[in-house]
């Protein structure tokens, strides 16, 4: 009996990746409008889009408020406090250990050096559970780096400094898959001090959403030097952020006073502004914005100040968000910090030292074929590709 042959298709099939599940430790603050949160979420949001659930298993000095982890941009399965894992608290363990069960992780991230104090304990558990571990390195860096005095004694940080970098190295070795950082310079750093740990690395700078196109940019800028009341005809300049320790504020204060001619804003939280105020410079204002419109107004300026200091680990080692956000905005970015990591490769040509301003705003152009480099939705590629290949 003849049977009417079924049809072939001509189209293979679409891959569709496995759906993994990342579980977070961190002692990073998820809840304030600043840097680091609006890292995590860009990450996050970039990880899921690719099939990645990403939860958070929060840990904070003191504990976190309901209000608070409410308001956080991500989604947090649970909270403890440090005060707890320091103490290696039997109902942390039992939070962990529940939490493991009921989110079957493919991965766990782990992010913050008083992390690896628990070491061996905490290895053992997520492995037990079936999941690999990757390291984030940013965290871990910038808190050792930190304890430059404790109970106000240098000694007493360096000893400190060097307990917390035995914990890394070890937590490394034994039980690391992955180690996550966003510099350059951590590569270095694993090189040369970790050179036990034989796990892979995977660069993710700090990036931003959506690279803007020519006519968005053109856009922006006209309305916000209208709304800011910056005359076109004279360069200027802003610094986004907090005037926190990591800023070099005495090269920035000294930067609006050698440049009379140039208008200098800042764009810096409440608290700040009579600081600044106090200054008595006439080419000096100040502003807050969320960063809903920071980005946007960016594109008002000709420059962008990151004028972190060289001589700590932490600066060293970093790669601000804002760094992307100014090259995002076509900024020429003017920075004290010869040794950073973000002054390599796409953005080389965009940063300038303190002592060269002014220059040629048109030497600092980023394509956007360039801009789209420094996404968040491509900084997670490879990274997503990891999790995958070793899940």
């Amino acid at each position: 009996m003849n049977k009417k042959k079924s049809a072939t298709t001509t189209h293979r099939a679409k891959k569709i990746d496995k759906p993994l599940t990342l579980l977070v430790l961190t002692t990073h603050n998820l809840y304030t409008e600043n840097g680091i949160r609006s890292q995590i979420s860009g990450k996050t949001v970039a990880l899921e889009r690719r099939g990645v659930k990403v939860r958070y298993f929060c840990l904070r000095f003191g504990g976190i408020e309901a209000q608070a982890r409410a308001q956080a941009p991500v989604d947090i399965v649970q909270v403890g406090t440090t005060e707890q894992w320091l103490r290696q608290s039997p109902r942390l363990l039992k939070k962990l250990d529940a939490t493991l069960v009921t989110e079957k992780p493919d991965w766990v991230v782990v992010s913050g050096i008083w992390l690896c104090l628990w070491g061996d304990r905490l290895g053992r558990r997520i492995k037990n559970s079936g999941a690999r571990i990757s390291f984030d390195m940013h965290g871990p860096v910038e808190e050792i780096a930190e304890y430059r005095r404790v109970c106000g004694s240098r000694w007493l940080a360096k000893l400190l400094a060097l307990w917390l970098a035995r914990a890394e190295h070890r937590f490394l070795a034994r039980w690391t898959d992955l180690v996550e950082t966003v510099s350059h310079n951590a590569l270095d750093y694993l090189r040369k001090h970790r050179a036990r740990f034989k796990g892979k690395v995977c660069l993710v700078h700090c990036g931003f959403d959506e690279a803007l196109s020519e006519q968005q940019h053109a856009r922006y800028r006209q309305q916000w030097q209208k709304r800011l009341k910056i005359d076109g005809k004279r360069p200027a300049v802003v610094f986004a952020g907090t005037l926190s320790g990591w800023q070099n504020k005495p090269a920035l204060f000294a930067f609006a006073r050698k440049h009379e001619e140039t208008c200098v804003f800042f764009f810096v939280p409440p608290r700040h502004h009579a600081e600044i105020r106090a200054l008595g410079l006439a080419n000096v204002r100040t502003d807050f914005l969320s960063s809903e419109h920071l980005q946007q107004a960016l594109c008002a300026f000709d420059y962008g100040l990151m004028t972190r200091r060289d001589d700590g680990i932490a600066n060293s080692f970093a790669f601000p968000l804002k760094v992307s956000e100014y090259a995002n905005a076509r900024l020429g970015i003017i920075t004290t910090a010869r040794k950073a990591s973000w002054r390599r490769g796409v953005l080389a040509n965009a940063c300038l030292d303190l002592e060269a301003f002014p220059i040629s705003k048109g030497a600092f152009h980023l394509s956007r074929r360039a801009l789209q480099t420094l996404t968040f939705d491509h900084m997670v590629a490879d990274l997503a590709t990891c999790y995958r290949a070793c899940a």
